[in-house]
């Protein structure tokens, strides 16, 4: 266990994407945790329209993934893993807006367009990042620093979703889902000021 965490701290650029990552991950389970209920009890979705932001989602991901490369190709490494992460971070800020739309109908448009983008420039981020990880490891310890940068990055999600719920009881929801989505925002700074952007 030691072996896998020790590049992720002792290398710059491997300490910047594992934690980037981890904040990434701990805010928007801040936000997932009181999504639903957002969504439902005040902007009024109902559960078909739930399911089509959702749906947007999975089809932004999907495209993601598939344009990852030629992204990346066309403006490299760096720059595509920031403004994937900067522009996932700020689609999210439509979420605590929707409670604000003129229709129920203009709100799911509102969080359809965060979900789509978000899960568009989500896959980018994720498919560049495990490329970025499996070509930094050193090989005998590739399997080992993959598990812990995903222990790590997954460890944060039970701990966001707690603070969550906490913080929707004592702020409100909307309030919450803007705290998550300005967290999101953060990793974006660490990984400009990171030897990423080189």
């Amino acid at each position: 266990l030691a072996e896998g965490l020790r590049p992720l701290y002792t290398r710059p650029l491997l300490r910047a994407v594992a934690g980037s990552s981890m904040i990434y991950l701990f805010f928007s389970s801040v936000m997932l945790a009181v999504y639903v209920l957002y969504a439902t009890r005040e902007v009024g979705l109902s559960p078909a329209s739930l399911g089509l932001v959702y749906g947007v989602g999975g089809v932004g991901a999907v495209l993601g993934a598939s344009l990852s490369v030629r992204v990346t190709h066309r403006l490299g490494l760096g720059p595509t893993m920031i403004g994937a992460n900067l522009a996932g971070g700020l689609a999210m800020l439509l979420v605590p807006l929707a409670d604000t739309a003129a229709s129920v109908t203009t709100a799911t448009w509102l969080l359809s367009a965060a979900q789509g983008t978000s899960g568009l420039m989500g896959a980018v981020f994720y498919v560049n990042q495990t490329s970025l990880l499996q070509a930094a490891a050193p090989e005998h310890l590739l399997g080992r620093m993959v598990a812990s940068h995903r222990f790590l990055t997954m460890g944060v999600v039970p701990i966001g979703s707690l603070v969550g719920g906490l913080l929707g009881e004592v702020i409100g929801l909307q309030t919450t889902l803007l705290v998550g989505a300005l967290g999101m925002l953060l990793p974006t700074v660490w990984l400009w000021f990171s030897p990423l952007r080189v």
